[in-house]
């Protein structure tokens, strides 16, 4: 094996060990009663493999879900009434997913470094960087923190996390209609 090769082989493994200790993202589309798109988004498979997370404004008008696998397949669930976790994340059944590690949760002080992980149709999966920015002013937003990532639509409930990979909480695109073009996240702990 030549030099540069062995030297490949090395960086594969370093990103696949790195997204292995990661949250899996899911992209998902919601359809409505005749199964039509009403809008793309994104879940993450909670630790149990039996649960996805993602904001709630993503579900409004959903009867059914299509959940991208990442064995290619494209299951279709009826979405069911989800259970409130915080301010606007919710925890769906889904379709025997399974992680492809355990998710851990974590907190993060403002200006710290974060991660979005995502999948938007035209690109595939995304990471942006970012930064936690303090909880959001705004009356409609009780919870939210702001982000300093170029969210983009399509990557509402889309992971953020700490440099360790751990999950911080979900990006919510649709919050930018109420205050123009900020971006927040919904956090899945309260700071300290």
């Amino acid at each position: 094996m030549t030099r540069l090769a062995v030297l490949a082989l090395a960086a594969l493994l370093c990103a696949v060990g790195t997204a292995s200790a990661c949250p899996t993202v899911l992209r998902i589309d919601v359809l409505d009663r005749e199964q039509r798109l009403l809008r793309r988004a994104n879940a993450v498979i909670d630790h149990d493999g039996r649960h996805a997370l993602t904001v709630a404004h993503v579900l409004d008008g959903a009867a059914k879900i299509r959940w991208h696998l990442p064995s290619g397949r494209q299951p279709v669930a009826r979405a069911d009434p989800p259970d409130a976790i915080g301010d606007g994340i919710v925890r769906l059944p889904a379709p025997r997913l399974r992680a492809h590690s355990r998710t851990i949760t974590a907190t993060v002080p403002n200006g710290a470094p974060i991660r979005v992980l995502g999948n938007l149709v035209q690109m595939g999966a995304v990471v942006l960087k970012g930064t936690a920015g303090p909880p959001s002013r705004h009356p409609l937003l009780r919870g939210a923190r702001e982000l300093s990532a170029p969210l983009s639509e399509g990557l509402s409930g889309a992971a953020i996390v700490d440099e360790q990979c751990r999950l911080v909480g979900l990006a919510a695109f649709g919050l930018w209609s109420v205050t123009g073009q900020q971006a927040y996240f919904l956090p899945l702990m309260r700071q300290p």
